[in-house]
């Protein structure tokens, strides 16, 4: 199962996102700080991250930046102003979507940014 790690501090948006995500097929957390993402990160081994860029205190960049230190998996970036675009994909996050978020779009994305696992072929013996 696809783990996700889903960081925003609105945590109505995180728990509403996570919980359709999990509706969807995947194992989703809702961390509502950098520091709450930084430290479930460091916990389990998502397969992806999705990331607000504006927070109180450390952005999204800073989110990151110090996740970087320790993992390699994909991660997309929300946030509200479209300004963010550019400078989060520089910043290397994988992908960017603009909020208000829509289902179907954030799966999409999901799906695009994870690596395609290779499909085990079922031989029957017999």
């Amino acid at each position: 199962m696809t783990t996700i790690l889903f960081v925003d501090d609105h945590s109505d948006l995180a728990t509403v996102f996570s919980r359709m995500l999990d509706r969807r097929g995947y194992y989703t957390t809702p961390a509502t700080s950098v520091e709450e993402g930084l430290d479930s990160a460091h916990t389990v081994k998502y397969d992806l991250v999705i990331c607000d860029i504006v927070f109180e205190g450390k952005s999204g960049y800073q989110f990151l930046s110090e996740f970087r230190k320790f993992s390699d998996a994909p991660t997309i970036a929300i946030s509200g102003v479209l300004d963010h675009l550019e400078r989060t994909l520089a910043a290397g996050f994988t992908s960017f979507l603009q909020k208000p978020l829509l289902l179907d779009t954030l799966v999409l994305a999901i799906e695009q940014a994870l690596p395609v696992k290779p499909k085990t072929l079922n031989h029957a013996t017999g």
